[in-house]
């Protein structure tokens, strides 16, 4: 996976260590996903730029798409 480090992009395997947290609530249910130094949202921001890596887009899509189904089912 590649993450970016810096404006204007520029992309460099493990420049940064992907943190993955979350909060739970009295029930033990996932309330808030925090994502850390993974830059997500600069994948879905970035997706259509041909500078991008397309395997680090589609991994964002996937992780956004398992959040709103998550969401929408529990």
């Amino acid at each position: 996976m590649f993450w970016h480090c810096g404006w204007p992009p520029l992309y460099t395997k493990h420049c940064t260590i992907p943190e993955w947290r979350g909060i739970r609530d009295e029930k033990g249910r996932l309330v808030v996903a925090i994502c850390h130094n993974s830059d997500v949202g600069d994948a879905w921001e970035w997706a259509d730029s041909p500078d991008y890596p397309e395997k680090a887009a589609s991994l964002a899509y996937r992780i956004g798409i398992n959040y709103i189904i998550y969401g929408m089912t529990h």
